[in-house]
């Protein structure tokens, strides 16, 4: 794959995680196709109309059920990994696109594991603790405290290639949580999100795949 493709593919990666307006905007790769991909602005759940704010607000107390806990749970670990991976590009990375991708997801995902913080504390539940982050127990597809740490040592290409490695990993686990809440969750704010999670990474895992190639 030449340096074009790849950074067409990186940035479409970006548009349709929602992770930075520009790279679908008219200044961006191939503009108007990442196909029906819609703008959203940095840190928002993909959502039809309103504000991302709008997902998290409840008119009554919260409800929730084994599955909405084990997604929360699940999903929270996930991002954080993907935040924790992101902080290493900008003095790991060898490419510039890598560097915006992940500049983009750390953005993204930070802004999207306090919602989900919002969650444990309308559940009075703790939020998974920094230990459970950093060896993904319990949680399929996670990173494992080995693998970060490899991560650590890499620079240049090989950190570039490990780095979408683990991003599509982390991004197929995210799915997996989203199908499953889809399936049994009762909590709404929780369904919402899951669709959104769903809809971008049934989009975005085929790119990653493709680039990690």
């Amino acid at each position: 794959m030449d340096r074009r493709r790849r950074a067409a593919g990186l940035l479409t990666v970006l548009c349709l995680l929602g992770a930075g307006v520009a790279a679908c905007g008219d200044n961006g790769p191939d503009s108007g196709s990442p196909g029906s991909t819609t703008p959203i602005s940095s840190g928002a759940v993909p959502v039809k109309s309103g504000p991302p704010e709008k997902v998290n607000e409840m008119s009554s107390p919260a409800t929730f059920n084994k599955v909405d806990l084990r997604f929360a749970e699940g999903l929270y670990v996930h991002r954080m990994q993907a935040v924790k991976m992101a902080e290493m590009a900008p003095s790991h990375a060898d490419s510039a696109e890598v560097k915006q991708l992940a500049a983009g997801m750390r953005t993204m995902e930070a802004a999207r594991t306090r919602q989900i913080e919002g969650w444990f504390a309308s559940w009075g539940k703790p939020a998974p603790d920094q230990k459970r982050i950093a060896a993904g127990t319990g949680v399929e597809q996670a990173v494992s405290a080995e693998e970060m740490a490899g991560l650590q040592k890499l620079s240049g290409k090989a950190f570039d290639k490990e780095y979408l490695r683990l991003l599509l990993r982390n991004q197929q686990g995210a799915l997996r949580l989203a199908t499953e809440e889809q399936a049994g969750g009762t909590f709404g704010p929780a369904r919402q999100f899951a669709a959104s999670v769903s809809a971008t990474g049934t989009a975005v895992i085929p790119n990653i795949r493709k680039l990690v190639k």
